[in-house]
């Protein structure tokens, strides 16, 4: 798919961003089960809100200092829809899967190693 392409988001299986957020629970409960982890709390919306976010609008470049939380966890991959279907932030199952075991699980694996009492 490229840019500017027309998407029937009727035929294609995306996720939206509170399908994306369950499946991002589903995932931490596995992984922590499967690891023998503590269980934690995970606000998994606001971490995609600030991946989806514009890193550099002119107050970020002017400051010095990018916005959102991509360099923490990698770039979460996404598009959004044309604005006549609301805007909307849609995510590959795929990409929401690889996301949070190439940039959340090895953060997660770090703080549990360090005891840190944050973990999002």
């Amino acid at each position: 798919m490229n840019d500017g392409d027309f998407v029937d988001l009727k035929t294609i299986p995306f996720l939206k961003k509170a399908q994306a957020v369950r499946l991002l629970d589903k995932l931490l409960t596995e992984y922590i089960a499967a690891h023998g982890l503590k269980d934690v709390d995970v606000d998994f919306r606001t971490l995609i809100d600030e991946n989806v976010r514009e890193p550099l609008p002119v107050s970020s470049i002017e400051s010095g200092v990018a916005r959102g939380n991509r360099k923490k966890y990698g770039v979460l991959k996404h598009f959004r829809s044309a604005p006549a279907n609301g805007n909307r932030v849609l995510f590959y199952k795929n990409d929401v899967v690889d996301w949070f075991y190439d940039g959340y699980a090895p953060y997660l694996q770090q703080a549990v190693k360090t005891n840190w009492v944050k973990i999002a």
